[in-house]
């Protein structure tokens, strides 16, 4: 859930209060995962590759 929370706040720009609504999460939650998937994507260097 943290790699998707990410991947829509910051490469596809959605709001924390979209994510919350499409995932059915509190923001809350979103922007915690959002900030561990971060981590995650970082330690693991995970790219999106682009078609």
């Amino acid at each position: 859930m943290m790699w998707i929370t990410y991947y829509k706040y910051r490469e596809i720009e959605m709001n924390t209060v979209e994510i919350a609504k499409k995932l059915r999460m509190c923001q809350s939650a979103v922007s915690r995962s959002s900030s561990r998937g971060a981590i995650l994507a970082k330690e693991h260097k995970y790219k999106l590759v682009s078609k």
